[in-house]
């Protein structure tokens, strides 16, 4: 599903432009052609799944409640960036489906099998990976569907690559302080592509580009055009 060159995805949609995790986010990053959009999926309490990063909204509403307690009417009555609606999954997948290719990260246990069944709904097990900082959610969401590419998301020095390619992940996806030209070159001969976050710093990104990733989630889905005119 992944592009061959490098690539960008689009760190909760183009949110250095437009509200994270939000339609205007996707439609931006579509807008700025950056290959794979990430959004981040938790459950609602009235059991909808919603594109949420936190599991409260006290960073970006200043609220002092969970995400899990509200149901999506109580929602939809906070903006994000003081203007857009948290979105359902089912309304993102609706505006990137024949657009543009997806990293769902499931941010919590227990959505595997839901997010499976809404991405084979909308037939786009091609153009969708399931991303989690939680190794056994990943091999759950294989369980329910082994054709779904999966990336492991991590912050910790040591991975044990081995493992990865043993549970099937296609994808890892480390902090960019992390990356090593070891790291990546290891990585990449037993299949797995390497996609370091967040990235907005140009310098940094043609670093980590000459360490041989294969692309940057990055806020700024324009980067690479800024990254042209330094090359």
């Amino acid at each position: 599903m992944l592009p061959r060159e490098f690539f960008v995805v689009a760190h909760r949609g183009a949110s250095a432009y437009e509200p994270e995790n939000t339609i205007p986010a996707v439609v931006k990053a579509i807008e700025l052609k950056a290959a794979v959009v990430e959004v981040d999926v938790r459950r609602c309490k009235s059991g909808e799944l919603v594109v949420f990063h936190d599991e409260d909204l006290s960073r970006l509403f200043n609220v002092n409640a969970r995400l899990a307690d509200l149901t999506l009417a109580d929602l939809r009555k906070y903006k994000v960036g003081g203007r857009a609606d948290i979105p359902t999954l089912n309304e993102v997948l609706e505006v990137a489906k024949g657009r543009i290719k997806l990293f769902i990260e499931i941010k919590e246990r227990g959505l595997e099998q839901s997010v499976i069944n809404l991405i084979k709904e909308y037939g786009l097990i091609d153009d969708v990976a399931v991303i989690s900082f939680y190794l056994d959610v990943l091999i759950n969401a294989r369980k329910f569907e082994p054709r779904i590419c999966t990336g492991y998301i991590t912050v910790h020095p040591y991975v044990n690559v081995g493992k990865l390619i043993s549970e099937g992940i296609k994808v890892l996806l480390p902090r960019h302080n992390l990356v090593t030209g070891r790291l990546v070159k290891e990585s990449k001969a037993r299949g797995l592509r390497v996609i370091p976050w967040v990235v907005n710093d140009v310098a940094l990104a043609i670093k980590l580009r000459n360490l041989g990733v294969d692309g940057i989630a990055t806020d700024k889905p324009d980067i690479l055009t800024q990254m042209s005119k330094l090359i």
